[in-house]
């Protein structure tokens, strides 16, 4: 399994808007990975012994689903910040 590439397809709307903050992340999490992204995959190379393809998927949708929820919700955060204001 040394330098392993798996794809991850992301079934989400509107991903084009925060697909990179996500792939951010996931640099930032797992800095021995490499993480790309094209036509609604993520391209995970680099993997080796030590990680798990399972928890390397579960860890990807998390992360998309969270930073989907956080650009979904933008807007309705803007408003109850201003009304404090």
């Amino acid at each position: 399994m040394a330098n392993e590439t798996i794809q991850i397809e992301i079934d989400l709307k509107n991903i084009e808007e925060f697909y990179q903050s996500a792939i951010v992340r996931l640099s930032y999490l797992y800095p021995s990975l490499n993480f790309d992204f094209k036509d609604n995959k993520v391209f995970i190379s680099n993997i080796n012994q030590s990680n798990s393809i399972e928890d390397l998927k579960k860890s990807v949708k998390y992360i998309f689903y969270k930073e989907k929820i956080y650009f979904d919700n933008k807007d309705l955060r803007k408003q109850i910040y201003e009304s404090f204001g």
